[in-house]
């Protein structure tokens, strides 16, 4: 009897354990792609006072990270959808980057350094081996 209670109480703290660490593990590129997300959106509404083709591209480019990001939270990094969907992004980062280049001004170029760092982040990290 007692011997099923050591074991019992064994078990049930290394099923504690194990929960614990699921609920502490952080997805490196589901918080870079929340960050990509946060920082595009946030350069969408900064870009309404821009030309009406940087205000375009960068809402299409803010969908994307939004699409992105809620791809990755179901499916994971290991995924032809994840793929598919950053895909999307980098067409969308890669107009509004050229946009930006050609109003060429410092204040939008500022404006412009969160999405790109983030981008590079993400990108890193969806490089990376799993």
């Amino acid at each position: 009897m007692k011997l099923a209670r050591t074991i019992m109480v064994i078990t049930g703290s290394a099923m504690l354990i194990g929960l614990a660490a699921c609920a502490t593990t952080r997805n490196p590129l589901a918080d870079s792609a929340d960050t990509l997300n946060h920082n595009a959106q946030a350069f969408a509404q900064q870009s309404d006072a821009m030309t009406p083709v940087l205000r375009q591209d960068a809402h299409q480019l803010a969908q994307s990270t939004l699409q992105f990001r809620s791809v990755i939270g179901v499916n994971g990094t290991d995924n032809a959808d994840a793929k598919t969907a950053f895909e999307d992004v980098s067409r969308n980062y890669q107009r509004v980057k050229a946009d930006v280049d050609q109003i060429d001004t410092p204040n939008v170029r500022a404006d412009l350094r969160p999405v790109t760092e983030a981008y590079q982040g993400v990108e890193r990290t969806m490089r990376a081996p799993s």
